[in-house]
Formats: C-alpha cells, sequence, structure tokens
C-alpha cells in the first residue's frame, strides 16, 4: 500500500465546497421543514441537531464534514466523534476473535477472549450506545453476547443513517464531479495494490477516469462521512469492488502511511535454486512480504496484505523481479561509470541518481514515486534486498 500526498485533497477543497455546500444544505432544509423529521435513536434527538451550533446550520461543521480530516471532525465536534466511534464498533465487530489473538501472539483462553472484547469496546467507546451497553453487562463473555450487543448498537445506527441520508449522501455527487475529483487528485497508480494504472482520459466532452473512487470507511455504514474529500481513495476496480468491499477489516489508511519499511517485498529462493536464480536466469524463487513490528501495527498490515491478496497476486511479477536481478549484474557500478564518462565527452549532463536508476531499471527508487508507476515499492524493496 502507497502513501498518498493529502495536499491532492487540499488543494480542491475550495472548489468541491462551491459545488456542494447548496446541496447538503438543500437537503437540510428539506428535512428541516418535514413534517416527520428524521429522530437520532442515540439522543433522542432530530437528526438535523448534529449540523446546528444553536438552533441554524453550523457552516464551519459543514465545511469540516465535507473537506476536514476525520482528526478534524473529532477533536472539534463532539457529536461527529460520538458518530464516528459508533460506526466504528460496528463496522469492525465481525472480527473472528481466534484469529485476533493469533494475529497479536496471545493465547486462546477465555480470559483473552474476554480481554480482546473488552478493549474493543473501550476502542470505540462512546456516551450513544452506554445505555445499550448497560443492558448487555456480559457482552465480554462470549461471541453470542457479544453480537447481542453490537447488533442492537447497529439496528440503531441504521436507523440514524436513513436519517442522515436524507441530508448527506453519495447519490448527491454528479457523475461528472467525481470523476473532476479523481482528475484533480492526480493519483496515477492503485495506492491498495500499486499493480494498476489509473487512468485519465478525455472523451472528446470531458475528462473521466477509469478509477472506482473507494470509500475508506464504506458509506453503508459512514453514512455521515459519504461526501467526505478525505474519505475518497482512487483505486483500481478489482481492489475496490472485489478484495476491499466493506469487509470491516482494519487497514492502514493512505492518507496517514503506506507500507515503506514496515512491510517488504523480498524474493526467497526456491529448494534446489542456482547462481542463475540470483543474477536473473530464471524465476525459481519466491516472493514474500516480510513485516516489521508487533501487535496492533502488525495486525493492521497484515490485515491490508491478506484483504488485497498481495502476497499471492504479486507472485505473477516475478518475470519483473528477475528482470531487475538481470540488470543489477549487467550494468553494475562499471557501466554506469561508463555511460557517465561517455555523456561528458558527448558534452551533455550527467545523470542524476535518480535518472540513473530510472535508465538502468526503469524505477527512479525515490519512494515519493511510488504511485506514479506500478510496482514500484517491489523493484526499490528487491534492489534494496540485492
Amino acid at each position: 500500500m502507497i502513501k498518498l500526498d493529502p495536499t491532492n485533497i487540499t488543494r480542491q477543497v475550495t472548489e468541491y465546497l462551491n459545488e456542494m455546500k447548496n446541496i447538503i444544505k438543500r437537503g437540510y432544509l428539506e428535512e428541516c421543514a418535514s413534517p416527520s423529521p428524521a429522530i437520532n435513536p442515540f439522543t433522542g434527538r432530530r437528526v438535523t441537531e448534529l449540523f446546528e451550533r444553536g438552533s441554524a446550520l453550523d457552516e464551519t461543521l459543514l465545511e469540516t464534514l465535507l473537506t476536514g480530516t476525520f482528526s478534524d471532525m473529532t477533536s472539534r465536534y463532539a457529536d461527529l466523534q460520538d458518530y464516528i466511534q459508533t460506526c466504528g464498533l460496528v463496522y469492525y465487530s465481525s472480527f473472528k476473535i481466534h484469529y485476533e489473538l493469533d494475529k497479536l501472539g496471545l493465547p486462546r483462553t477465555q480470559r483473552e477472549r474476554e480481554r480482546f472484547r473488552e478493549r474493543y469496546a473501550a476502542r470505540y467507546s462512546s456516551s450513544w450506545f452506554d445505555r445499550i451497553k448497560a443492558a448487555h453487562p456480559n457482552y465480554m463473555e462470549n461471541d453470542e453476547y457479544f453480537d447481542a450487543f453490537t447488533d442492537a448498537v447497529e439496528a440503531d445506527l441504521i436507523k440514524l443513517n436513513e436519517g442522515i441520508g436524507r441530508i448527506v449522501n453519495y447519490s448527491m455527487l454528479p457523475d461528472e464531479q467525481r470523476h473532476s475529483i479523481m482528475n484533480r487528485m492526480g493519483v496515477e497508480v492503485c495506492p491498495y495494490c500499486n499493480r494498476q494504472y489509473i487512468t485519465q482520459y478525455h472523451d472528446g466532452i470531458k475528462f473521466k477516469t477509469t478509477a472506482d473512487l473507494d470509500h475508506f470507511y464504506p458509506k453503508s455504514v459512514f453514512m455521515l462521512l459519504s461526501l467526505s474529500l478525505f474519505n475518497f481513495v482512487p483505486s483500481c476496480h478489482i481492489c475496490n469492488s472485489r478484495c476491499k468491499l466493506a469487509k470491516g477489516v482494519e487497514i492502514l489508511y493512505p492518507y496517514d502511511r503506506g507500507f515503506m519499511d514496515d512491510a517488504r517485498f523480498k524474493y526467497v529462493l526456491a529448494a534446489g535454486a542456482s547462481i542463475d536464480s540470483i543474477i536473473g536466469g530464471n524465476t525459481d524463487f519466491d516472493i514474500e512480504i516480510e513485516m516489521s513490528g508487533t501487535g496492533a501495527l502488525h495486525r493492521i498490515l497484515q490485515n491490508g496484505v491478506d484483504m488485497f491478496k498481495l502476497e499471492k497476486l504479486y507472485q505473477s511479477h516475478k518475470e519483473c523481479v528477475r528482470e531487475i536481478l538481470y540488470k543489477k549484474q549487467a550494468y553494475g557500478k562499471a557501466y554506469q561509470d561508463d555511460l557517465q564518462k561517455l555523456l561528458e565527452q558527448m558534452g551533455l549532463d550527467q545523470l542524476t541518481q535518480h535518472e540513473m536508476n530510472l535508465f538502468q531499471y526503469g524505477y527512479t527508487l525515490d519512494p515519493e514515486d511510488f504511485g506514479k508507476r506500478p510496482l514500484s515499492k517491489l523493484a526499490y524493496d528487491v534492489i534494496r534486498q540485492m
């Protein structure tokens, strides 16, 4: 997974607000005038109050909701924090307890199962569902009790999201605007797999893109975030529609960080491999992903590898690794020095290290460029391994 530059979002904030604020305001005013206004079942108040300061629409809150970061939302508005926490409790609650304990290196004991469920509930704690939690005091004891607790929260969340959907809903985003957002982001390669180009083109009338606009926090659960710019991640169709979907698994948020050194590709020689496997003569090796760290970070990294089937899919790129191994041997330091001397004799500028890498391998080997060419992270890690 590749880190995305958040400035790709911030530079289009003004234009997005100009296009979307009035749409949301119209939905808000229609809901205010409704003879049967939606009620937030967690608080007993009208859903419109989520958007208000006093009795009027809070313009700053609306701007934060559309163009602010998630930390902006949760640090500045208690209701938004409670909403996101409540959604998180529901969305991630389908975990398999023994699988989670195994990833954390913890024993499969009753005590550890209970402690994990308690820590989970504490992590997504919100005053909104305190009364539901109080009605399920034994939620931590087994899966049945835990599911009863989270199902009760989910039932109220579904009702709340139905009301929110009258004011904020992804269907309010025009298709032309969706393409415009992705074009302005300038993302060229899927950040989830780093395997597929995200292609922009002009159909003779307007710009379009082949990318999907993934909701990092799925709109089916986090309805209030369905039009948030920082919830939009341009991705390839396979990652968005076949791998990620709304599986309720915690992965790295690409606007915060990517794999970098926390997860590295490496080639591992197969049994019976020869020297040819090291110098690019064959593909008698496997491609593995080595992760560092323990605890929560390791679990999130593993979730991403599993969700997007990265280790399995990257086996199809052995030929790319073989080519890199070959080029490393064929175009060594002596070759690079000869090339620089030739350029000097021709009165041409010397190649920078980035240009030399691009000439030799087809990649600059600059982490800042991972999002510009497929398999850049793979090439970077394999060359460092050599």
